[in-house]
């Protein structure tokens, strides 16, 4: 009964997160402090002085990028607790679909219309999102375990089962993926050795055994590592 109770609570949360979280990053309250702070404490004195930070102050000018660390905790938390509920109140599946729309809805406007844009979109955070959902799914299925063994439901036994299949497919997953991931497709390799063959004098069986493409082109870079660093604009030092 507490269960059932506890995602009620959490309920409450989620409705003052969708109504609080979003409505803040609207009306950007601390970067409109901070930039009423600047026009009046901050050297002023040229234009670029004016547009420049100060301290910790920064004007209106320079929103800087988005930061998606913020945001994940409080999603990682929001999709831990909906798995862990969702089986024993269904009803916060509701209340969680509308804060994930809501947040989506006021993050993509913000991305696009106010920060400043950059080459970061924050796909490093896959992989955690993976291992953290592969947790949660943990969480919730013992969870769910507890309560029915606890009012002694022959489903319990079932849901175990489904735990033991999701750290099997979480043991494929991490054995085959990353592993490729790592290494150049088949097909790429070869088209990089039949390149790399026609710029040599001599055909491959002629290479000892301590020669190889690597050794005398220098190791492979893939292309998206090789292209030079974005260009950003530059500031305007004229008073």
């Amino acid at each position: 009964e507490t269960t059932p109770g506890q995602a009620t609570f959490y309920m409450m949360v989620l409705t003052i997160q969708t109504g609080i979280g979003p409505t803040l990053e609207i009306l950007r309250l601390t970067p409109a402090l901070f930039d009423f702070l600047h026009r009046h404490f901050a050297p002023s004195l040229t234009n670029r002085e004016r547009r420049s930070r100060w301290y910790f102050l920064t004007p209106a000018s320079m929103p800087g990028t988005f930061d998606p660390i913020g945001q994940s905790t409080s999603l990682f938390l929001t999709f831990l607790l909906v798995l862990v509920f969702a089986p024993l109140a269904p009803l916060i599946g509701l209340f969680t679909v509308f804060y994930f729309l809501t947040v989506e809805i006021v993050s993509r406007r913000q991305v696009l219309f106010v920060y400043d844009p950059t080459h970061s979109s924050g796909g490093v955070f896959w992989p955690i999102l993976y291992y953290f959902s592969v947790i949660a799914l943990i969480i919730s299925q013992l969870s769910l375990v507890g309560v029915l063994g606890v009012k002694k439901y022959p489903q319990a036994s079932f849901i175990a089962m489904i735990t033991i299949i999701t750290l099997l497919a979480n043991q494929y997953v991490t054995r085959a993926y990353p592993e490729m991931s790592k290494y150049l497709p088949l097909k790429q390799c070869i088209e990089v050795d039949n390149e790399r063959g026609e710029h040599l004098l001599f055909p491959y069986s002629q290479l000892t055994d301590d020669q190889n493409t690597a050794t005398i082109f220098g190791p492979y870079v893939q292309p998206a590592l090789t292209q030079k660093e974005p260009i950003f604009p530059v500031e305007d030092d004229s008073n």
